[in-house]
């Protein structure tokens, strides 16, 4: 039961009601100002108790409060002049009840007064008493005094009868026209006075016009100054917040009707109102409590703190100076938004339709190094080829369009692998795309050329300008969006399989993100001329672990391996794989296996040794290792941002240092970066160890052989010492094939026979396929077919609306097969032989494959 509050006691009244308040509590009457206290005393009745002992509940606050001025809206009637309560005019101020009570006249202040009441209290108020008068005499006064108006009448006859003027009656003169008449009687009365002084003192006539008297200078220069100051708070006024508006208005003189006020600076009644409440309440400039809104959950704001660092939708810059700070001496690398912000709220509400979120809101929980494209300092380089030719050649035409509304002319889901990567029979594919570009250029004019800019790639990639007729481009723009579709799908699978992976990882794995930053350059503060050509270099390895901890949450480990050898090779790789697996192994026992992602860099990740070396690694290891690779220039991860964050600390201080302990080499480096950098691990790795790692990996090497169609896979798994197999994509359930590194012997097709137009059978995504030959890369050991649809086992074939191409390793090949045969130019047949053979072929490499 809650405790009662004295005032509760005293009056015998309940206490701790909820009525009123949204809250239930006790506090000091001695915490209220002054005033606020004689107030709420008053009113209930406990003038003469002790203030400083008491105590109110926020109830009867409430009660004796607002809700005491609110229910007493009639006149009170203290002066019994009329029987029926008429409408209140005027609340009874603290100050007016105190000047009527030493007048023995008790009314409690809020109480209200109607205009014949308020009338007839004022005179009382400024009426005094004469003193001459006998005590019967007062007291028949004061009866007077409350019922009319004839003592100050009769006092004021008197008066007038000395100096000569007409007295003052009242009969037959209505209420409305007494103000009018007593203008017109102070204006006779004051030339009668005048009259008067002039005779009394025997002088001219004289100016006793109070108006026309001289105004001082300090009067002129305080009213120019107080009318400056009120021009001010008028412009502040219309710019101004709400809670600004009232705050100022607290300023308002009291004597100020709410109309006249709200009238001179613009604003509402009720704003006025509301600011003198605040102001009895608080005083002048107190500034009104806000209204606490609904508060986001910490889950809900964790969420979307986590969705704008997915990689999904942004990507961790890499560059040293690419950061901002967000705290004394706290850095955080930046991210760069890969859309704009509506598209990400979208992305959102889809993915979490049950949070209620606006899209303000959203926008304002953006982390502050979460920037837009089209922030300061967001130069964005390494992006993808395939990617930035399809925007600038849409650019060309500067439609309100994307690549991704074009790959959805050419496929019926852009989520489904066959309509991607194949293309299945719903698909509209290049024809639906050509009819919808046609009828969108339809007004250009085809004689005048399209210009457009194209990345090209040789031994160095060039943006060119280039120009082509109307029909060139439209072609060109369909054979970009059909090499689009897979590339892209290739891009969302991997993306995708990581965060799958992090979010369903077993507690005996582990992901190993890593890449090679760019070189370190070592910088000198007042540096000679010469020393610009003869700098030092040294090579950093980042590594993010991926892991789970003993309550089984997801946390991530930074590593960063430093060394001065330059060369980035499979053999640096290794020697980064060896000391990580050591690391691992002394601060994470359970962990049995591993999950290697990087990017394709064929010099560096994706060839044939360090698949040989993945084979090896449960025996160089004893861990078992999976590798993925993200698809083409898609590659940038977390790793990024450490190479950035190390470079940009150790460029920092290195600046600092212009005289002495300069950071001259990379051991000092090192060793500045394990004294001031924390939160990452940092590892050595010297040149030496790198000479005898590549003389021991060079053995190895000698013998091993090229995955064939190596570029199109994006996940090796080892099957044994020697034998890899690999998948396109990493979602996808079966493997695509294997190979043999060590294997020396020369593949069963001739490679006399295979020439293009020829046709063949082929293994493909787990199915053997039928196709013409369109050309043979002898280097890198792959042919690109045209595949005619279905697969097998069908026996007739057509080809599809859109091209089906791709590589397939020459290792996939299963026969050569007679070209198929026709009847009515749209159905082909193939030979039984060449089916017989087919199946066998295709049956004979899964079983090698098993």
């Amino acid at each position: 039961m809650e405790k009662q509050c004295d005032f509760g006691q005293l009056l015998n009244k309940p206490c701790n009601k909820d009525h009123y308040t949204r809250s239930v509590d006790l506090e000091n009457l001695s915490n209220l100002s002054e005033d606020n206290q004689e107030i709420l005393l008053w009113r209930a009745g406990l003038l003469n108790s002790k203030r400083k002992e008491l105590t109110i509940c926020l109830h009867h606050k409430k009660w004796f409060g607002e809700v005491f001025e609110r229910t007493n809206n009639k006149c009170c009637g203290i002066l019994k002049k009329h029987k029926k309560k008429s409408k209140g005019n005027k609340v009874v101020s603290l100050e007016m009840a105190k000047r009527l009570k030493k007048k023995d006249i008790n009314i409690v202040p809020g109480y209200q007064l109607c205009r014949e009441c308020e009338k007839q209290l004022d005179l009382i108020d400024k009426s005094e008493e004469d003193e001459s008068m006998s005590e019967n005499e007062q007291s028949k006064d004061h009866e007077f005094s409350a019922a009319g108006f004839t003592p100050p009448r009769k006092k004021l006859n008197k008066t007038l009868s000395s100096i000569g003027s007409s007295p003052i009656n009242l009969h037959s003169i209505p209420q409305h026209s007494r103000g009018p008449t007593a203008k017109r009687k102070l204006a006779k009365v004051s030339q009668k006075l005048k009259e008067n002084l002039v005779e009394a003192y025997s002088i001219e006539d004289f100016n006793s016009n109070p108006s026309e008297a001289p105004i001082s200078k300090d009067v002129q220069e305080k009213a120019k100054e107080l009318d400056e100051l009120h021009e001010a708070l008028k412009a502040k006024l219309m710019t101004a917040c709400y809670s600004d508006k009232v705050q100022i208005l607290t300023l308002i003189p009291d004597s100020w009707s709410r109309s006249f006020a709200a009238k001179y600076f613009n604003v509402s009644v009720y704003m006025i109102r509301t600011a003198r409440e605040l102001k009895k309440e608080k005083g002048i400039l107190a500034r009104p409590i806000a209204k606490r809104g609904k508060e986001l959950l910490s889950e809900t704001l964790q969420l979307v703190l986590n969705f704008f660092e997915d990689d999904e939708y942004s990507r961790i810059m890499p560059g040293k100076k690419d950061c901002v700070s967000v705290g004394r001496n706290i850095y955080k690398q930046k991210r760069l938004i890969l859309c704009n912000l509506k598209e990400l709220y979208f992305a959102f509400t889809e993915k979490y339709p049950t949070v209620k979120l606006g899209f303000s809101k959203f926008c304002s929980l953006r982390p502050k190094w979460c920037l837009t494209a089209d922030s300061n300092g967001t130069h964005s380089v390494c992006v993808c080829s395939k990617h930035q030719n399809a925007i600038l050649l849409l650019d060309a035409m500067e439609w309100d369009i994307t690549y991704k509304d074009l790959i959805d002319k050419v496929v019926c889901d852009s989520s489904n692998r066959i309509c991607m990567i194949h293309r299945c029979n719903s698909c509209p594919g290049s024809d639906a795309l050509r009819m919808f570009l046609e009828e969108e250029l339809k007004e250009v004019d085809p004689d005048v050329g399209v210009f457009f800019h194209q990345w090209q790639t040789t031994d160095r990639s060039t943006l060119y300008n280039q120009t082509a007729s109307l029909d060139e481009y439209e072609e060109l723009v369909i054979e970009t969006i059909n090499t689009l579709t897979m590339h892209s799908y290739i891009a969302k699978c991997q993306g995708e399989f990581l965060k799958s992976k992090k979010e369903n990882l077993a507690i005996n794995e582990a992901i190993v993100l890593g890449d090679f930053a760019e070189n370190f350059q070592f910088v000198i503060q007042d540096e000679v001329q010469s020393y610009h050509w003869s700098k030092g270099y040294c090579t950093l390895h980042p590594i993010v672990i991926y892991l789970l901890d003993s309550e089984g949450n997801l946390k991530h480990e930074s590593l960063c391996f430093i060394s001065d050898d330059n060369s980035h090779d499979t053999c640096f790789v290794y020697q980064v794989q060896t000391k990580l697996v050591s690391y691992i192994k002394e601060n994470h026992l359970n962990i049995t296996k591993l999950y290697y992602f990087s990017d394709g860099c064929s010099g560096q990740y994706k060839n044939y040794k360090n698949f040989i070396n993945l084979c090896l690694h449960r025996e160089d290891f004893g861990l078992d290792a999976e590798w993925v690779f993200f698809a083409t220039s898609h590659g940038k991860s977390p790793c990024d941002g450490i190479g950035g964050t190390v470079k940009r600390y150790v460029a920092k201080r290195s600046i600092q240092r212009p005289l002495d302990n300069q950071i001259l080499d990379y051991k000092a480096m090192i060793e500045l970066c394990r004294d001031e950098i924390h939160g990452i691990i940092f590892i050595e790795i010297n040149q030496l160890e790198m000479t005898n790692m590549r003389e021991h990996l060079k053995i190895r090497f000698e013998k091993g052989k090229t995955v064939p169609g190596t570029r199109m896979y994006h996940h090796f798994v080892p099957q044994s010492k020697c034998k890899i197999s690999y998948k396109i994509t990493s979602d996808e359930e079966n493997l695509s094939g294997s190979f043999n590194l060590y294997d020396e012997k020369s593949l069963e097709l001739d490679m006399n026979n295979i020439k293009i137009s020829k046709f063949v059978s082929c293994q493909y995504d787990a199915l053997w396929w039928i196709g013409m030959i369109q050309n043979i890369d002898e280097e890198a050991g792959d042919i690109l077919v045209n595949f005619l649809h279905p697969h097998g086992p069908s026996k007739s074939f057509y080809w599809p609306s859109r091209d089906d191409s791709c590589y397939v390793p020459l290792k996939n090949i299963l026969c050569l097969i007679s070209s198929p045969s026709t009847s009515t130019g749209r159905i082909y047949n193939i030979l039984d032989d060449d089916y017989d053979k087919t199946i066998l072929a295709f049956a004979k490499s899964n079983t090698d494959l098993i």
